[in-house]
């Protein structure tokens, strides 16, 4: 559609996107990065003001949270013909009070909003992509901070007299920030994969499948998956690398992401597992989410609608209903390198001397020496004695089972002053 340079305002995790996205070259574009600061709420068009100096022309925006296949072209087109200061990109949907919905006129130009409005208020099925070609000036309605478009600018503008079109699009679009919307994409991508390819099976490298297991296409399995004997993988489902379904497991309508374990007789559909995750044997997994490296005991059975934190237990038996398991609000992930999460995570400073305990030094020296522990301790477990101290061994350039040893000192030593302290001052 004309551009070739993409800009990504990233927060939470951000090294592991510019890690795996590089500098664009892979997708023929040239990828620019801006990271918001900790702890500062921008909104949608908050983050994009922070580029201002960087949007000296038209330019177009898109929520990272969509999947599209529209002719953003065509868009961009309209917007200029229709000599627009600001161009959503709207589409048609069945269930428009679950969004923001667009009413316009029969030049396309938009006449007001609804948010989120009730079934029986609803004037429009149109709702907006999040996706809008913006001319530079509507910067200059950004003012406020946390500032979104949808709230905040675009209602401003219209008040302003501003010109705002509407351009219908015709493509397919889906928000996959949500569990419903994110597995109706992946069944869309399976089945477009199948028809372009006429191929039912997609295999992404060598995979063991069982001369009794039962495959549903479309599908798309991993290198190094094993389906084992009596199971049934499909239709519409995504078993990505290193995992294993075990004898007579159903996996129906769902993703299985890396090196995930699910056990005899467990039952998994329309649902997320996150890598590393542990699912029991005989256990029951309806329209959830199952975080990284959570571990769903025998017997377990989790009813729809449930998000399982990563790194969770729910013990043998246990039936979950709609809950929202916490292990902490900011937890400390463990990598060995980007993208490659260890299983392990610290929610306390003594969980964290823990994970200190056994994780792989190759994820101490990862973290330690790119400052990840010294700003969790300090900004998370606010210890700032503590952070000093693991700053002052990272200085130090030490590694392997040196660094363990030492960090684990320094810990244990804070632990001891702060338990002293406290003693003393009751």
């Amino acid at each position: 559609c004309g551009f070739d340079e993409v800009i990504l305002t990233l927060g939470y995790l951000n090294d592991q996107v510019r890690s795996y996205l590089g500098d664009g070259s892979k997708l023929g574009v040239k990828l620019h990065y801006s990271v918001e600061p900790e702890d500062l709420l921008l909104g949608t068009a908050g983050s994009v003001k922070l580029l201002s100096h960087l949007l000296d022309e038209r330019f177009l925006v898109i929520q990272g949270d969509t999947y599209t296949e529209i002719d953003l072209s065509e868009a961009v087109k309209a917007h200029i013909k229709g000599g627009a200061d600001a161009t959503i990109v709207v589409k048609s949907v069945p269930n428009p009070w679950h969004f923001g919905t667009v009413e316009y006129d029969e030049r396309g130009f938009i006449t007001g909003f609804q948010e989120k409005p009730r079934p029986e208020e609803c004037r429009s099925n149109k709702v907006s992509t999040g996706i809008y070609v913006l001319e530079p000036e509507v910067l200059d309605f950004i003012t406020q901070h946390p500032c979104d478009f949808a709230k905040n600018v675009f209602p401003k503008m219209l008040a302003s007299r501003k010109r705002l079109l509407a351009y219908e699009c015709e493509g397919y679009w889906v928000d996959v920030g949500s569990r419903e919307g994110y597995i109706e994409a992946q069944k869309h991508i399976l089945r477009k994969h199948m028809e372009e390819t006429d191929t039912a099976l997609w295999m992404l490298g060598e995979a063991y499948i069982g001369r009794e297991a039962r495959l549903e296409a479309p599908l798309l399995i991993g290198s190094g998956v094993r389906i084992e004997d009596g199971a049934t993988v499909g239709p519409y489902a995504s078993i990505l690398s290193g995992s294993r379904i075990a004898a007579n497991a159903t996996v129906v309508s769902s993703t299985i992401f890396e090196d995930v374990s699910v056990g005899s007789g467990s039952k998994i559909s329309e649902s997320i597992v996150g890598e590393k995750a542990v699912v029991g044997e005989q256990v029951t997994v309806e329209e959830s989410i199952i975080g990284q490296a959570a571990q769903l005991k025998k017997g377990v059975r989790i009813r729809a609608g449930c998000r399982i934190w990563p790194n969770v237990v729910v013990e043998e038996g246990e039936e979950v209903k709609g809950t929202v398991l916490f292990t902490h609000e900011k937890p400390f992930y463990f990598f060995t390198d980007y993208g490659r999460y260890t299983g392990v995570l610290a929610s306390s400073i003594t969980s964290f001397l823990e994970a200190v305990r056994v994780v792989e030094a190759k994820s101490l020296e990862f973290h330690l020496y790119r400052r990840d522990f010294e700003r969790w301790i300090r900004d998370v477990i606010q210890a700032p004695l503590l952070a000093e101290e693991v700053a002052t061994l990272r200085k130090q350039r030490i590694r392997g089972e040196e660094l363990r040893s030492g960090l684990i000192n320094v810990v244990e030593a804070w632990l001891k002053y702060v338990t002293e302290e406290r003693a003393a001052s009751a």
